[in-house]
């Protein structure tokens, strides 16, 4: 059964049992005299990561039983000293001073690196231009009436998308999630509450609660307050933590399992040993790497074909990708960049549709080719896009670093692994949109 208290998730719980035993070894390592030098500061560097992991466990809850019932709660992305302040302005009795440092936090850089958190999970990425170039330009223009409906379809859809069958209005939708802040049964539970009330009756006073019935239903009018709006981008972006926390239960449940039982010493030994000679090979690897001088139009074809570029080389592996987008083949871009997602999922394949799709690509040139490291390269390319009947060129740089089948990087001296295309498209992503 899950604890009412948000420090008692099974992360927090885990790493304190960890801190516990260190704070157990100090003082017999001072005794034998193991704390010398760099390490004569433990005792104080672990009295420091105490406090930290205590406030870390207990200000989530006590922001949410101060503020829940008021319409914020805490998630992941919120700031930490932010909540801090509020806990203890509201344990002075000053709930209204709290309720401005929220409302002042919800700013347009603040909002802006919610919405780009946001983006990381597919619900959201579809409803990015939604929140992006309307909820945000109304809030940002003091159009709250226009502000708080939108954000609120947009929660609705979005956790729907994630649930499955239902969004956050409906009694059946399950907004809990395993190890979570978002999703604890504290957090989007309790705004859940405040969601559904019913509004039997027209009101025409002021509200700042974020009744979803009464203000799309047309029973609460006088909703267009700052306030309500910043309330409402709080819930979205706890709704995005928690839709996250909800895809990734399986993969931290069986990380936190590897943590809490590690493999017997003999193996550790083993490991130890074969990533000795690992390190060793990787480091006369290293030692025989110097860059290349590439010039596009004399040593490096300024465009064609991948097999007319050097075999092996990240700018063949760039054309190759590019070739790909000409043919609208987003599962094989997939494979070729470098990212936490399986290389086969239809979810990274529909990430890369949501950029690419609708920009088809023309032609590119080869501008330059940067040999920055043993295992990485940069190689700048002019794309030219065509979006609707428009063509645009855009410079864009492509980074790539050397791994092998493990995700491990390597000195391309190796010959033991293949180039990967680092993420970051953001200005093919949002190619055009100035223009429209």
């Amino acid at each position: 059964m899950a604890s009412d208290h948000i420090g008692d998730n099974p992360s927090f719980e885990y790493f304190a049992r960890q801190l516990a035993g260190m704070e157990t070894l100090v003082p017999l390592m001072k005794v034998f005299g193991f704390l010398k030098g760099d390490a004569a500061n433990a005792p104080e560097q672990l009295a420091k990561i105490r406090k930290q992991l205590d406030d870390m466990r207990a200000i989530p809850s006590e922001f949410n039983a101060h503020f829940a019932e008021r319409g914020w709660i805490a998630y992941e992305s919120m700031h930490m000293g932010l909540m801090a302040e509020c806990v203890a302005l509201a344990n002075k009795g000053n709930l209204e001073a709290a309720a401005d440092k929220l409302v002042d936090y919800y700013d347009e850089q603040h909002i802006e690196f919610g919405i780009v958190c946001a983006k990381n999970h597919p619900a959201f990425m579809e409803r990015w231009e939604q929140m992006k170039f309307h909820a945000l330009e109304d809030y940002k223009a003091g159009r709250y009436y226009a502000c708080i409906p939108l954000l609120l379809m947009i929660i609705d859809g979005a956790v729907q998308d994630v649930d499955g069958n239902h969004g956050l209005a409906s009694d059946g939708s399950d907004v809990q999630a395993w190890d979570s802040i978002a999703g604890h049964s504290s957090g989007l539970n309790a705004i859940k509450k405040i969601y559904t009330r019913t509004r039997k009756k027209t009101n025409s006073d002021p509200i700042d609660l974020p009744y979803r019935n009464g203000i799309l239903h047309g029973r609460d009018l006088n909703y267009g307050n700052k306030k309500l709006a910043a309330k409402c981008w709080g819930i979205l972006f706890a709704a995005a933590d928690w839709a996250m926390a909800k895809e990734s239960e399986g993969n931290r449940k069986a990380q936190l399992e590897k943590e809490k039982n590690p493999p017997p010493i003999t193996e550790t030994l083993t490991r130890f040993s074969e990533n000795r000679e690992h390190k060793k090979r990787i480091d006369e690897a290293q030692d025989a790497w110097e860059p290349r001088e590439i010039t596009p139009g004399k040593n490096c074809p300024v465009y064609g074909a991948s097999n007319a570029y050097e075999k092996d080389s990240p700018e063949r592996v760039c054309v190759e990708f590019l070739e790909w987008w000409q043919e609208n083949n987003y599962g094989q871009m997939a494979t070729m960049i470098i990212c936490s997602d399986e290389p086969a999922s239809k979810r990274r394949a529909g990430r890369y549709r949501e950029i690419f799709d609708g920009k088809g690509l023309a032609e590119f040139e080869v501008r330059s080719v940067d040999d920055k490291g043993s295992g990485l390269s940069e190689v700048a390319f002019l794309l030219r896009i065509k979006i609707e009947s428009k063509l645009l060129d855009i410079e864009h740089t492509f980074r790539l670093l050397y791994w092998d089948d493990e995700g491990n990087a390597l000195p391309r001296t190796t010959r033991q692994g293949s180039w990967r295309i680092m993420e970051g498209f953001w200005d093919i992503e949002f190619a055009g949109l100035g223009e429209q």
